[in-house]
C-alpha cells in the first residue's frame, strides 16, 4: 500500500527542489516542459538527535513506514510505497514524480536523481514519525486516515498526461532524433520528416520515453496496477469499466496501445 508523509527538513530540502513535471500547451509547437519548483520545507529548531530505535530491524522499519504521514504546517505530501518508491504531492493532489528510498536501521536515505542523496534517522512512536536531518532539524509527521486509492487515481491521471504530452512533442517537433532531449530508449523522428511520418513514428514511441521526457518516474508495480479502456483512458485495474484493451502497463507499451 503506497502512502502519504510530510517531512519538514533543511537537508531534504535539497535532495528534491531539483525535481520538475511537465507541462504542455495545446498550441503547436509549444509541448515545452515548464520547470516546477517543490514547496518550500519548514524547518523546525535543531535537535540534538531523535530517540534510539537501533533495536528495529530494516525491514520492521521499512514495513512500519508505510502508511499515509502528514505534516500540517507545510501542506506537502510523501507517499511511500512498499516497493521503495516514494513521491511527492501537495495538499492540492498535484505529484513531483517518484523516486527511490531505501531504509538501514533507523535511517531513512531519500534518493531524488542527485548526487546527493538526503539521510534522515527516525523513529516511529504511536502515529507519529519523528525524523532528524543530518543538519539536526527535526519534523514530527502523524499518520494520515485513507488507503491511499485517491492517490493512485490521480497517478494513473498524471500517466495520461505525460503520455499525451510525450505524442504531441514528437508530432509538433520539440523533440527529434536530431535533439532528443532526455529520451534514450525509443527512435524519435528526423526533424526533415513530414508529419505523417511523425505521427507513424511516434505510435511505436512508449511509456518509458513518456517518462523520460517529462521526468515522471512511475515504478514496474505501479505500472501493472494500471489498465487501458476503451478509448484509452489509463486507470486503476480496479476502477475499470467496460472493455479493457490493455490489461496491464509496462515500460515497453506503446502509445499506440493507448490508443493514439
Amino acid at each position: 500500500m503506497k502512502t502519504l508523509i510530510r517531512l519538514v527538513s533543511a537537508g531534504l530540502l535539497s535532495a528534491v527542489c531539483l525535481l520538475s513535471v511537465s507541462g504542455c500547451s495545446s498550441e503547436k509547437n509549444s509541448a515545452e516542459i515548464p520547470s516546477v519548483s517543490v514547496p518550500a520545507l519548514s524547518v523546525s529548531s535543531p535537535v540534538s538527535s531523535v530517540p534510539d530505535n537501533s533495536e528495529a530491524t530494516a525491514a520492521q522499519n521499512a514495513s512500519a513506514i508505510e502508511g499515509k504521514w502528514h505534516e500540517e504546517t507545510t501542506d506537502t505530501y510523501w507517499i511511500f510505497y512498499a516497493d521503495g518508491t516514494y513521491i511527492i504531492e501537495s495538499a492540492s493532489g498535484f505529484s513531483y514524480g517518484s523516486h527511490n528510498y531505501t531504509i538501514e536501521d533507523n535511517v531513512l536515505t531519500l534518493h531524488a536523481g542527485t548526487d546527493k542523496a538526503s539521510r534522515l534517522t527516525f523513529v516511529i512512536e504511536g502515529n507519529e514519525l519523528k525524523a532528524t536531518d543530518e543538519n539536526g532539524g527535526i519534523s514530527v509527521m502523524v499518520r494520515a486516515e485513507g488507503d491511499g486509492k485517491k492517490e493512485k487515481q490521480e497517478r494513473a491521471s498524471q500517466l495520461s498526461f505525460a503520455c499525451s504530452t510525450y505524442y504531441r512533442a514528437i508530432i509538433y517537433d520539440n523533440i527529434n532524433a536530431e535533439n532528443p532531449r532526455d529520451v534514450t530508449c525509443d527512435s524519435l523522428p528526423s526533424r526533415s520528416d513530414p508529419y505523417s511520418r511523425k505521427k507513424v513514428i511516434a505510435k511505436s514511441c512508449t511509456i518509458e520515453g513518456a517518462m523520460q521526457y517529462t521526468q515522471m518516474t512511475f515504478s514496474d508495480s505501479e505500472l501493472a496496477g494500471f489498465c487501458v479502456t476503451e478509448g484509452g483512458r489509463i486507470v486503476l485495474k480496479e476502477d475499470a469499466e467496460g472493455t479493457v484493451i490493455v490489461p496491464e502497463l509496462t515500460k515497453e507499451t506503446t502509445l499506440e496501445a493507448l490508443g493514439y
